[in-house]
């Protein structure tokens, strides 16, 4: 099978590459392996994303570092692509694929033959595409029309021009779009053995200004974007010039030890671990600072608490105590001035009620019935007996009530 490279891709291809064990790419040049429900032997209902795939390298859990994968929703396939290294060797991938609406899985055996390229891109250029996805740029027209306009109006004299780079906007620092359905942009760089022209130069400085002041200027045109007709929207403040690159894929991975193939002796290989070599954790901290910590406090709170409890209750009954007994509770704010007697024995009250009885207060009969009657008694001056009552109220009775001669027992 012919190498597969960016340009080279179409339906026809993936006709062939749906039957295909093997293909072709070139190293230190961008490379795109569709990955179709044709090539499982399945049937594909257009429109509709029923498949699912997952690719590794044959023997090993994941991919090698320079070679990424992406679906493209709009043509219902998965792409593997990347840029092979210089030295890399053929190397098998794994691919399995997952129908979701029945769970049937099926595997292929991918064997890919890296070829050295012949042309080596010493000169390259590097800009960012606004409008097109990564997966908009393995569409063959698309990347033959950007070619032609560079040959025939930019970079005259340069038939060897291909892509060298290729990546998602996001993964070299740029921001999603504000709507989740837009374009997150294309970063690709474009790669020939013929040295600059003088009208890449002139693009250079053209926006050297910008590039001063900003670090992206989707504001910016330059004097060939009439060229590009709005089939390219680019950030010229990513335009960059590179000469005598180092030919690496990608500025995300370095390529130097991603090489694939058999180790050697001297080399480390990654071991499955035994159980008993892998190091024990200790659980003590974690468990002191999320249980015993706030127990410890907790119990010190609580223990506060109840001590501030008990010696207020200590101080309640020893001030109690000390009031009884002592002497009389005397309501000073009533009206009557009335006097309680507390505590005092069957004998103390006879004797103190004997007294009452002889002892008789003078009523005034210039008085009237109204005040006689609402006249509050007054309280005994002699303040060396502690149990003594007080008067009780003046008796009015009934048949003397007109008269104004009151009646007291």
């Amino acid at each position: 099978m012919r190498p597969i490279a960016i340009a080279g891709l179409s339906c026809a291809l993936l006709l062939c590459l749906a039957g295909a064990t093997e293909v072709n790419i070139y190293s230190l040049q961008v490379f795109a392996i569709p990955i179709v429900p044709q090539y499982f032997n399945w049937s594909s209902n257009v429109g509709r994303n029923e498949y699912r795939y997952e690719a590794s390298l044959l023997g090993s859990p994941d991919l090698p570092s320079w070679i990424h994968y992406t679906y493209s929703k709009r043509t219902h396939r998965g792409y593997l692509y990347g840029v092979a290294p210089k030295d890399q060797k053929s190397f098998k991938l794994e691919i399995i694929a997952l129908n979701k609406k029945t769970y049937e899985t099926r595997d292929k055996i991918l064997e890919v033959i890296v070829l050295e390229n012949d042309s080596v891109a010493k000169y390259q250029i590097q800009l960012k595409v606004n409008n097109l996805n990564v997966e908009d740029m393995f569409d063959r027209n698309r990347t033959e029309d950007l070619f032609d306009i560079f040959r025939k109006n930019i970079w005259r004299n340069a038939t060897d021009l291909q892509l060298t780079f290729l990546a998602p906007a996001v993964e070299l620092g740029a921001r999603y779009p504000l709507k989740p359905g837009e374009q997150v942009g294309t970063v690709l760089r474009l790669g020939s053995s013929t040295p600059f022209s003088p009208d890449l130069l002139k693009i250079e400085k053209e926006i050297e200004p910008s590039t001063k002041k900003f670090t992206t200027c989707d504001f910016k045109q330059v004097t060939f974007d009439r060229f590009f007709h709005q089939r390219f929207e680019f950030d010229w403040c990513y335009f960059k010039m590179i000469e005598d690159s180092q030919q690496q894929e990608s500025a995300r991975r370095d390529l130097s030890s991603s090489v694939i193939g058999p180790p050697s002796p001297s080399e480390w290989r990654w071991a499955q671990p035994r159980r008993a070599d892998l190091p024990k954790r200790t659980y003590r901290r974690e468990v002191f600072a999320s249980v015993l910590a706030p127990a410890l406090l907790m119990i010190l709170l609580l223990g506060g608490l109840g001590a501030t409890l008990c010696l207020r209750d200590e101080h309640l009954l020893i001030s109690s105590s000390g009031k009884r007994g002592s002497r009389l509770l005397t309501d000073h704010g009533s009206t009557n001035g009335v006097q309680m007697i507390q505590y005092a024995t069957p004998n103390s009250a006879r004797g103190t009620l004997r007294s009452l009885s002889v002892a008789q207060p003078s009523s005034s009969p210039t008085l009237s019935d109204s005040q006689s009657i609402n006249r509050s008694p007054r309280i005994g001056q002699d303040h060396s007996n502690l149990y003594l009552r007080p008067n009780p109220p003046p008796y009015v009775s009934l048949n003397n009530f007109g008269t104004g001669v009151r009646s007291d027992f």
